[in-house]
């Protein structure tokens, strides 16, 4: 379970990145809970690759990125080497249909999560259990990626 949630730690921190415009640096103090070492850092704003990278992340947050030599781990912090892995931002699908019963919808949801694909869109035909779904990923369920339902189809019934 532990390194469950370090994936999603990862994948939420690879969103962060999609929505960055430039590097993220802050004054790296003694809140830092947690330090990825070594990845090749793809942040998603036309950069350069970083190859051998520093992540360091605390309160939830990114707090400092650059490459090893421009960025120390503070003592005692958990350290994770991903040296020969990459990070990328979050990908995210908007054209996205969940088919089957809600169970395989949900499984398909931790699927993309697993992928990289942090946020997704539903594009419509959803039936009311599947909606339901969806708002509780988008409401922050962290084994699911952020969801955007569609709306109920044309030939379904709310009744459904």
């Amino acid at each position: 379970m532990k390194s469950l949630n370090r994936l999603y730690l990862c994948i939420f921190i690879c969103l962060l990145f999609s929505c960055s415009d430039s590097a993220i640096t802050v004054s790296v103090n003694e809140n830092i809970d947690l330090a990825l070492v070594g990845p090749r850092l793809i942040d998603g704003t036309g950069n350069d690759p970083i190859p051998d990278s520093v992540l360091l992340i605390g309160r939830g947050r990114i707090q400092a990125v650059g490459s090893r030599q421009s960025i120390d781990v503070p003592e005692g912090t958990e350290t994770i080497n991903l040296s020969g892995k990459t990070i990328i931002p979050g990908l995210v699908d908007l054209h996205a249909h969940y088919g089957g019963p809600v169970t395989a919808s949900e499984q398909a949801l931790k699927n993309q999560l697993y992928y990289g694909v942090t946020t997704t869109r539903s594009i419509g035909s959803d039936t009311p259990d599947k909606v339901s779904l969806m708002l509780e990923a988008h409401a922050g369920r962290p084994d699911l990626p952020r969801a955007f339902p569609g709306r109920f189809g044309v030939f379904l019934s709310r009744r459904l």
